[in-house]
């Protein structure tokens, strides 16, 4: 997991070691280049995103 993201959640709501393990496995960290968007128009998103900016 992002260190930044880990220490984000650990922050706002400290997990368990095996809820940290879920979050491993399904986390899909990405970074959005200037321009691009998050969901393109008629995209139908599975997943909630979670913003976190770098500090």
């Amino acid at each position: 997991m992002s260190e930044i993201i880990e220490a984000y959640l650990e922050r706002n709501s400290p997990l368990s070691g095996s809820e940290q393990m879920l979050i491993r496995k399904v986390l899909v960290p990405s970074t959005l280049k200037k321009g691009e968007f998050l969901v393109r128009e008629g995209v139908v998103r599975n997943m909630q995103p979670l913003y976190v900016k770098d500090f």
